[in-house]
């Protein structure tokens, strides 16, 4: 886990004292995700958040796929989650697999 505050929380000082630089090795098979919380805060008709547990393990269960499939098919987990209720929140995701 690197120190440091959240992307896009301050652009000045504040952020730039206390970015720190980190540089990880990513081995075959390995992924990385990066979303913003409205994957995370999508909500269904019982008030219920999507959650980061169910995110992961809906990573880890399709991790064979491609970073577009698996991207795709995450929307459609969310979606069917919250059966179409209206979002309050963005949702943005970049996956990067090493194959």
């Amino acid at each position: 886990m690197s120190k440091g505050i959240a992307l896009g929380l301050e652009e000045g000082n504040i952020f730039t004292s206390n970015l720190v630089e980190e540089t990880i090795e990513l081995n075959t098979g390995d992924i990385v995700v990066f979303y913003t919380d409205g994957f995370t805060e999508a909500m269904n008709e019982r008030r219920e958040f999507y959650g980061e547990e169910r995110l992961v393990e809906f990573i880890k269960q399709h991790k064979n796929l491609s970073s577009k499939d698996l991207i795709n098919a995450l929307l459609k987990d969310v979606n069917r989650f919250a059966n179409h209720m209206p979002q309050h929140d963005d949702m943005t995701i970049v996956v990067i697999k090493r194959d």
